[in-house]
């Protein structure tokens, strides 16, 4: 952790409030793919810290295994993807002191 990390937080398409995504094209490859781009639009140099959560954690997982060049470090968790009060809880505490998830 240091302060001269970017946190970035995205909602993959398709998960969370917004269910609208067609699933032909919700597969885990696909999310993957998005993820790769969204790193090189954002410019990011290097590897990055992938936090996710529940469904995250499998697209981080499939980000490490099909473009381990852009993972230094994983952080997985199983916090469900409808967040209750402990759920707001732990996110806002993992946005203060950690750096890239998806």
């Amino acid at each position: 952790m240091g302060k001269d990390r970017h946190l970035i937080i995205y909602e993959a398409r398709g998960q969370g409030r917004r269910t609208d995504l067609d699933l032909k094209q919700a597969c885990l490859d696909t999310h993957i793919d998005n993820f790769c781009r969204i790193h090189t639009a954002l410019q990011l140099i290097g590897p990055v810290d992938l936090c996710g959560f529940s469904f995250g954690g499998r697209v981080s997982l499939g980000v490490a295994a099909q473009a381990p060049e852009l993972v230094r470090r994983l952080v997985l968790t199983g916090v469900p993807a409808e967040r209750d009060a402990v759920g707001r809880l732990i996110l806002q505490s993992w946005k203060a002191g950690m750096c890239v998830f998806a």
